[in-house]
Parts: structure tokens; sequence; C-alpha cells
């Protein structure tokens, strides 16, 4: 797993990234087909070597046993939960595959204690930015514990976000990670990208839209007005960079 590029900026981004997409391990979290699509279309963004973890293979015992330090990037993207949202759960965490053994949540005080050396850790779940307050150590979550861990930079979400339009903002965060831009930057570029994307109008069912594009089936376009698919601040401005310096 060892990169041997040139060594110039895109190469270094791509040097090691670790995508894991995960399963619901109980009834309560449903499949998140998307996500696989995400890290795959992701993993064409690095020239270097990429270890994809999909399905079953992202597993909490994987991850705990993998030694994580020459990866530069890790991406995750699954559900993520806040702390009292199950029963018996009182941690934030992230949700990976069921197996024997482990009870498929990763939480912060297990991810903490991972040892890692990433120049960037991308949360793609809901509320990965979210946790507890406590008095002279300020929020306590998945991005602190990943900076506890050693990564560098964080890309946390601030509430339940959108599956598709993370997918996009995704992709179009890597693909200007790719072209030199630094994390900042390149999620700031993401977000008016996707902030910008038009669509076919859908049609609304309460508070939220059924999005139509290529690909989905089931519903269809209801008009051809073109509109801002994502020009709510909901979908575009949820994920924000926590970093050491």
């Amino acid at each position: 797993m060892e990169y041997s590029g040139s060594g110039s900026t895109r190469s270094r981004i791509g040097e090691k990234a670790l995508a894991l997409s995960g399963q619901a391990i109980l009834s309560y979290f449903e499949p998140l087909p998307e996500t696989r699509s995400e890290v795959e279309t992701i993993a064409g963004s690095f020239y270097g070597a990429v270890t994809l973890m999909l399905g079953a293979d992202a597993s909490e015992s994987t991850l705990k046993q993998l030694d994580l330090t020459p990866y530069s990037h890790i991406h995750l993207a699954t559900h993520g939960v806040i702390g009292h949202e199950l029963p018996g759960f009182f941690e934030p965490a992230l949700v990976l595959a069921a197996e024997s053994g482990e009870n498929g949540l990763l939480t912060t005080t297990e991810v903490a204690q991972l040892a890692l050396d990433a120049e960037l850790a991308v949360l793609s779940a809901c509320n990965t930015g979210n946790g507890e307050y406590f008095d002279g150590e300020g929020l306590v979550g998945m991005g602190r514990a990943f900076m506890v861990a050693g990564a560098r930079n964080v890309i946390v979400s601030l509430w339940p976000v959108d599956s598709f339009a993370t997918k996009s903002l995704m992709e179009f965060l890597y693909e200007r990670l790719s072209q030199g831009l630094n994390v900042s930057r390149a999620l700031f570029e993401a977000q008016q990208a996707l902030r910008d994307m038009s669509g076919t109008k859908t049609e609304s069912v309460g508070r939220e839209t059924m999005l139509v594009g290529p690909g989905l089936s089931g519903v269809g376009p209801v008009a051809d007005s073109k509109f801002r698919r994502y020009e709510d601040p909901f979908f575009w401005s949820s994920f924000v960079l926590v970093s050491s310096g």
C-alpha cells in the first residue's frame, strides 16, 4: 500500500484513501445504497493506492485491526447517530456493518483510541459535528475524536443530511481536492457547486421533496422548468471543516 508517485500536489492527495460505506446493524437504520456510488466515484479522484471497504467489509473489527497510519485521507459514508439517540448508547457513533462480537457502532471513545496520521477525515453522515459540551473541554463529538486520534482536518455535519445531496457534495469536494485546492477552499467551492446545481422541478411531499434525476426510477417529473435543486442552505451548508491549525 505504499505510494511511490511523482510527489505532485495531486499525487500527494491520492497517496492513500480509505472509504467506508456502512450497513445498518439495527432495523432502526435504512440501507444507504447511494453511499456505495459515493465512495466508488471518490476513489477515481486518487492516483495512489485506495482501499474500499463496502457492505459487510465495512466492519468495526476490520477497521480497528487495520493499520490506519499510512492513510492520508479517510472517508466514511454511513449513518451517524448522536448521544442518547439509541437506547443504551450515550455517545455519538458511526454505524458500521453487522458482525458477531461487535455492536456495529463506532463510538467517539473507540475513534479516539485509533492511531491516525491523516491529513483529512470526512464524516459523510448525519450529525457528525454534534456532541456534548463539557466545562473546560468544549464540544466533545466525532470531530474532536478524530482529531484526538491524529487527523489534522475533519469535515463534519451539523444536522441530519440528505443522502443524495451529500453524495454530490462529496464528489465535488474530492474533484477540487484533486485539482490541488486546500481543504477549506475545496469545501467552499463544492458547496457553491451544490447550491448552483440545476435539475427538473419535482413533486413536493410535505416538507421534503422527491428529487428526480438520471438513474432514479419510480417517480416522474411534474414539470419541465428548471430550478436550483439544492439552493436551500439545508442541503449545501451542513458540512463544516474542523482543523488543528
